[in-house]
């Protein structure tokens, strides 16, 4: 699945584009970012703490984790 990035002149951020058009993978793509790389995050322990990384692709960029996922099914998760 390739996501279609549509172009406009208008000026918005990213992150508000993403939340507002991919809200469910979105969230789940921020909180593996957070879990493996935030010593914060209270699952650190159990991803980041434990040496679990996600690639340099997905981690760098959102629509390469979406472009590789697709959209996530009804009742999924990650883990």
């Amino acid at each position: 699945m390739t996501v279609q990035r549509k172009a406009t002149k208008a000026k918005s951020c990213g992150f508000c584009f993403m939340k507002k058009n991919y809200p469910r993978e979105y969230n789940s793509w921020s909180a593996m970012i957070a879990r493996c790389y935030n010593p914060k995050h209270k699952k650190y322990q159990y991803y980041g703490g434990r040496g679990i990384t996600v690639c340099i692709r997905w981690r760098e960029e959102f629509f390469n984790f979406l472009d590789d996922m697709g959209k996530r099914p009804e009742g999924m998760t990650l883990d």
